[in-house]
């Protein structure tokens, strides 16, 4: 798994990804993921930008089958946030004045799947601008596909009840929370995948 902060003059950027495969091959790749990244944001901004570049210049480092999903985010002076996907887990999005988690998929593909005509075609950014009290928790399947003894996922539902459940705690209240969860659900299951957690909440 994959996760950085990169302040920029007027914005923070936030990634979360994850590569295929596993091994010395994987990290060696998840190197030059987060080398090229903060290369490519010296020259543009909007997350959309950031991602075609990304994968224009991966297509040809990657082995064949190789590929790498991401959720890019920049955070906005005026508290917008601009936010493009290429195949990674959805965004859950909690609005504290619908008392509800949105899943926030913006269109994309896995970059390293396809050239860059494709790849840009599918490729959607949004923007949202969050309200007090509000939630965006960035994570990886390692989250939502980690097993109790039972080889059952925990899944997506499991992760949006505890977010909800724990809304009005802080942004470091509410992760605990969601690690605690998934201790107690897996006991002493295997771990089959990095779990990686990124949870940020809106102030007045």
């Amino acid at each position: 798994d994959y996760f950085d902060f990169i302040a920029k003059e007027n914005n923070l950027i936030i990634a979360i990804g994850d590569i295929s495969g596993k091994g010395m091959a994987a990290a060696i790749h998840m190197v030059q993921v987060q080398a090229l990244l903060r290369h490519i944001l010296d020259s543009y901004s909007s997350p959309k930008e950031v991602l075609s570049q990304l994968n224009e210049n991966l297509i040809g480092l990657f082995r064949p089958g190789t590929f790498f999903t991401i959720n890019l985010a920049s955070i906005n002076p005026d508290g917008s946030v601009q936010l493009c996907r290429a195949g990674h887990p959805p965004v859950i999005y909690f609005s504290c004045r619908e008392d509800k988690c949105i899943n926030l998929t913006p269109k994309g593909i896995g970059i390293g799947l396809s050239k860059n005509g494709l790849f840009n075609n599918c490729l959607e950014e949004i923007t949202i601008t969050p309200e007090q009290g509000d939630i965006l928790i960035f994570f990886t399947d390692g989250i939502t596909e980690a097993m109790n003894n039972y080889l059952t996922e925990y899944g997506e539902d499991r992760l949006k009840y505890v977010i909800k459940n724990n809304a009005t705690k802080s942004a470091q209240g509410i992760k605990s929370s969601i690690i605690d969860s998934i201790k107690r659900y897996t006991t002493d299951a295997p771990v089959y995948d990095d779990i990686t957690l990124i949870v940020l909440k809106k102030k007045s």
